[in-house]
């Protein structure tokens, strides 16, 4: 199933292979992190990853680049508090020092995770989006 995702970009597009529960979502959702706003607008980024916060929980996300332990980084400055963060973040040190992949990640995993997942509202994402360009 392809799913309109703008926001990154105008066109942005994911491939959700629902049988296997699989998504390639490109350059809009990353583990611990979203896309850049270039095309699109903080609206349709925020309105894109609530549709992918929609997805079953178990679905494996497949991300257009491997930002995880830079991601990881601003999460926690901004989501100190956060213990399901902390977990995942010694997790994906554990991995890297094993020379392994931190990908994929799972819908569930970004939920407790992924600050920008986690934002409840426009203005909020909209704040941590920019702080981000600027991390």
């Amino acid at each position: 199933k392809i799913i309109y995702i703008p926001g990154h970009t105008s066109g942005h597009i994911c491939f959700y292979f629902y049988k296997n529960k699989i998504v390639f979502t490109g350059d809009t959702l990353f583990s611990l992190g979203c896309g850049r706003i270039f095309e699109g607008t903080y609206l349709q980024m925020y309105n894109s990853l609530n549709k992918l916060k929609k997805l079953p929980p178990e679905t494996k996300i497949f991300c257009g680049h491997e930002y995880t332990l830079q991601n990881s980084k601003f999460c926690s400055k901004y989501d100190p508090n956060n213990e399901n963060l902390k977990r995942k973040i010694l997790d994906i040190e554990k991995k890297i020092s094993k020379n392994l992949p931190t990908i994929p990640s799972t819908i569930e995993e970004e939920l407790q995770c992924n600050i920008f997942l986690r934002s409840n509202n426009i203005e909020n994402f909209s704040k941590l989006r920019d702080l981000k360009d600027n991390f």
